[in-house]
Parts: C-alpha cells; structure tokens; sequence
C-alpha cells in the first residue's frame, strides 16, 4: 500500500509538531491585532471623542452618590423623626392623645358643662353645694406634678380644699391659670370633677416658669345662667342691671392658690429632636387626627414670646382662596370687632385684596344711637332672636356683598353677659340655618341665598379682675367659665355646618400683659391691636392673590394642609 499508515509512530510525531507550529503561528497573529486594538484606543482616549466614552462610568457614579446625598439631605429636613429619633409607635401615641385633649377641649362643650349639669339655675344649688363647701383658694395646693422636657407635655395637679381645709370630692371650681417664663401661655385646665384640676401644657423653651393660679368661682356660680327676668331689667340690649336686682353674697372670689406662695419649676431642655417636632414630621396633628372636622384657618394654640405669637403648629391649614380687588370684608360684632375693623381698615385687606371693608357695630342688636344713649335706654322686652337674625340678614343680602365678599361674623361678649346658654344654643343653630338658606334662580338651579363667605370668629377671653366694681351686678354672668362654654357650642356648631373658624380665643387668654389699659385701667375686655395682628396676617394669606402656591412647610403641611382645607 502507497498511502502512509496512521499508526505509524513516525506519523504521529509529525502530525504532533504540526499542530504545534499552527498555534505558534496563530498566537504570532493574535499579539499584534491586540496590541494594535489597545493602541487605537488609547488613541482614541487622548482625543475629545474619547473623553466621554472613559468617563461614562464615573459620571454615573458621581450622578448616584448626588442623589443619594440629596435624598439624605430631604430626609434629614423634612424627617428627622426617621434619622435622629429612637422614639416608639406608643410615646407617640401619648402625645397625640394629650395634643388632641387640647384641642377637642375648645369644641367639647358638653365635658365643660358636665361638673355643673343641674346646678346652673341660678340661686338654686344641689345638696351639698352650699357656701360652707365653697372652695377656699388659699388652702389648695398643687398635689402632684409631671415636668417633661421642652417639646412633650407636661401637667400639674391642684387639689382644692374647703375653708375647713378638708380635700372636696367635688367639681365645679375655675382656676384661672398663666404659665411665665421665657415663654408665657395659658394653659389648658380640666375639671376631673372630684375636687382635682389637671392643668396641661406643651411648653417647647427650656427654662424657668412659674405658674399662678387664682380661684375665680366656686360651686358652678361661674356657669349659672342669668335668672328669666335679667334681660327685661336691663337696656335694650340685656345689660346695664341696677343694683341691688341680684340677691346673694359676692360669688366672684380672686383667691391666689395657696396664698399666692409663688410655685416654680425647670423645664429641661431636649435630648434629641423635640416630641413635637416629632409628631408633626408624621403629618399628624391636623383636625381630622383628633376626630373632628372643623375648618380652623389654623391651629389656634401657640404661646407668647416678646410679644410676637408662636403657634405650636404651622399657622395655614387652608387652601388659598385670592381675591384681587374683588368683594367686601365686612366685620360683624361688638366694640371688638370695631377695633379689628380699625386696624385693618388702611391694610392690604381692606386696600388691595378687598374691593371695600365695612363694619356692623352690635351689642346684642344694632348700636344705632351713640353708646351713652344705647347704655341707658329701656325697652323692657325681653330678648329677640328674630332681629338679630334679620339685622345679619341686612348685610348679607346687600348688593356688594357677592360671591367674592367675606362677612366675619360674632356674636360674643353681651350675649354671655345676657342669654341664658340654652337660648344662645337656638340663636347659633338660627344664624347657620339662615346662612343655609336657598332659593331657586331663574334658571331653576337651587342655590344658597348667600354666595359669599362666613367666617366665624371666635369670642376672647376677658380679665374680669380689672373692673373697677366686681359687686356690680351688671357683669355678673360674664365669667371666663360661660365664654369658654358658649365659644365651645358655636365652634362645636360651626364644625359640624363647615364653617370656617377664626380662633382668637387663645392669643388672648394667653397674651401676658392682659387687656389694654393704656386709656382704661378697668378696661376688662379690650385688648391692644397687636394681640390680634397674628389673626390679620392669617388673613392676609388666606386672601392674598399672590400667596395661591401652598408655603413649603414639609409633611406636616402636604399631609395636613391639603386634608383640612377640603373637609
């Protein structure tokens, strides 16, 4: 056979170093294609087209670590519960639940009334609440003390004592109390209804306060309705009695707490983020938190700091509604709403936002003739819901007063002073039917009568210590126990109609120099104009047509804001 045998050894050496040489040869090849691929690139990397192309990955990387510092940076901000806070779901829990007693005090009118229920007849007392177990303010104490850091809420205890010094098992007490020191407020007071007050505060300052504490009434006497023939007596509005109409000793007592023996206590400063700060960065906080569904245009509590007013929430719970030279402010109400008209009267209010303002001086009716004349003038009828309604009704349905007009509206003062709580209760439930009231337009379509905006401004507080006779029968129902009971029906009233509520009640209960004296040292009621410029500034952004983006303000406002201006 010609052919060569392939298991000839001398083949197989062959073919073994044949194949060697291929892999040489190709691997000669392939060093200069790669050495020459690497050269084109690194070429390529030395011009301008190649720059992008090497520093691809490290842009990327650059953009990452940016955002995640961002991100951390937003967090940091707007949740510092999240980065800086061990704090649990309960202690959080905790707070809520005294942030929302604060609250729902101010609507709760039938938990103020409660210790008093059957004993507001006046001259008529229950067993047991005769004067011999009136409260002595001198022998009570506070029992018990729970001081928290700056930011948590703290509370205090006062145990009221008889004049025999014995402990009561009864309510019915009102302590008016003030909290001074690098921040000053009033706080708020419960009656527990066995003879202990529980007076809880948020204070968010560090520091030294002080608290005072005076015995204003005793056995519900703050909280009796006038008797059937005390609006007749008085002038046409129900006020200015005569003296010697009411029988019975002096109910109105001014005794200092322990004797006025000064009680004082350290607020301790935080360790970490503030138990407020907290709870507001979880967007909690709002009404609707606290199971109501009232429209406050903000949150109303707050305290006093070199006379400039912090609230303990961001002040705008609404959306926007601008007005640019459109509709009419109008104020409604008594020598109060007068000097609120007075100082908003050459604003922005009253100037750019509004068309026009205007004012209704009442007591309880229209103050048609000068005050001296009205003061003493006699009708002897009693009162009449029907003409305070129709007086309202005279405004409203004016013709300026269109969709783009605003009547802030309240019925406060004299009516405490004069009306039995029962039939304020049918008034305010008469004035938000009226302003339910509708009618069928050319069109057919049923529409609301009024097409503006009610406002409900809330009633102040009063420092009835500063009248010059505190036997004068005539303010002898104006106490701070009836106006806390009568703003609670009507805020509690106004909630359920979806009214929006001005609450001016706490920045003045809270202002620490009291009502303005500077022309009046017995001026009880009134108050300088800067206690209420807070209220005029709420205003202000309320209306403003250039403030129609919502303040960033973080969660608490995205989550908070946006829920309450939609109730």
């Amino acid at each position: 056979m010609n052919g060569i045998d392939e298991d000839d050894p001398d083949f197989i050496i062959t073919s073994s170093t044949d194949d060697q040489n291929c892999d040489s040869m190709r691997r000669k090849k392939l060093i200069p294609s790669i050495q020459q691929s690497i050269k084109t690139r690194v070429h390529k990397v030395g011009t301008l087209r190649g720059l992008p192309r090497l520093f691809l990955l490290r842009r990327a990387f650059c953009f990452y670590w940016c955002v995640i510092i961002s991100l951390f940076t937003y967090l940091k901000w707007y949740y510092p519960l999240y980065l800086t806070s061990n704090v649990n779901r309960n202690t959080l829990e905790d707070f809520g639940r005294d942030w929302c007693r604060m609250r729902n005090a101010r609507v709760d009118w039938g938990r103020l009334r409660e210790p008093c229920i059957g004993n507001t007849v006046y001259e008529n007392n229950l067993p047991g609440w005769n004067v011999e177990n009136r409260t002595n303010g001198r022998m009570s104490f506070v029992s018990s003390t729970d001081i928290q850091p700056a930011g948590q809420f703290s509370r205090i205890i006062i145990q009221s004592q008889t004049v025999e010094d014995l402990p009561k098992s009864v309510g019915g007490d009102y302590w008016r109390v003030f909290i001074s020191g690098p921040t000053g407020f009033a706080p708020t007071v419960t009656d527990l209804g066995n003879g202990e007050y529980e007076i809880l505060f948020l204070i968010l300052h560090p520091g030294n306060y002080c608290l005072s504490a005076v015995l204003d009434h005793s056995l519900c006497d703050g909280m009796k309705d006038p008797p059937d023939y005390w609006f007749v007596s008085g002038n046409s509005h129900g006020s200015n009695q005569p003296q010697g109409i009411l029988n019975g000793k002096q109910v109105y007592l001014m005794q200092p707490l322990s004797g006025g023996e000064e009680f004082c206590f350290d607020v301790p400063a935080s360790k970490g983020p503030m138990r407020r700060d907290e709870f507001l960065s979880y967007g909690l906080g709002y009404p609707s938190y606290c199971g109501t569904n009232c429209k406050f245009l903000s949150d109303g509590f707050g305290y006093w700091s070199n006379r400039t007013w912090v609230p303990h929430a961001p002040e705008r719970l609404f959306k926007n509604s601008p007005r640019k030279r459109k509709g009419t402010l109008w104020i409604y109400g008594d020598s109060l709403a007068l000097r609120f008209y007075d100082s908003i009267y050459y604003t922005s209010l009253c100037t750019e936002i509004f068309k026009a303002c205007n004012v209704t001086y009442t007591w309880v009716y229209n103050m048609i003739e000068p005050v001296e004349v009205e003061k003493y003038k006699r009708t002897y009828r009693d009162f009449d819901p029907s003409r305070v309604l129709q007086e309202i009704r005279n405004v409203i349905y004016l013709p300026e007063m269109d969709e783009n007009s605003v009547i802030i509206l309240n019925c406060g003062l004299h009516y405490v002073s004069a009306l039995k709580f029962g039939i304020y209760r049918k008034l305010i439930d008469a004035i938000i039917d009226m302003f339910k009231e509708t009618w069928e337009n050319e069109h057919g379509v049923i529409e609301l009568k009024f097409k503006g905006k009610l406002i409900w401004k809330t009633t102040t507080a009063i420092h009835r210590e500063r009248f010059l006779y505190h036997d004068h029968p005539s303010p002898r129902f104006l106490t701070l126990q009836r106006i806390q009971l009568y703003n609670a029906y009507a805020v509690w009233a106004m909630c359920n109609a979806g009214i929006e509520i001005l609450d001016v009640f706490p920045m003045s209960y809270s202002f620490p120099e009291g009502t303005d004296g500077s022309s009046d040292r017995y001026d009880a009621v009134h108050y300088k104009n800067i206690v209420f410029k807070p209220a005029e500034q709420l205003l202000y952004e309320y209306f403003n047509p250039y403030m129609d983006k919502p303040r960033k303000i973080g969660l608490y406002y995205s989550l908070f804001g946006n829920k309450t201006a939609n109730l």
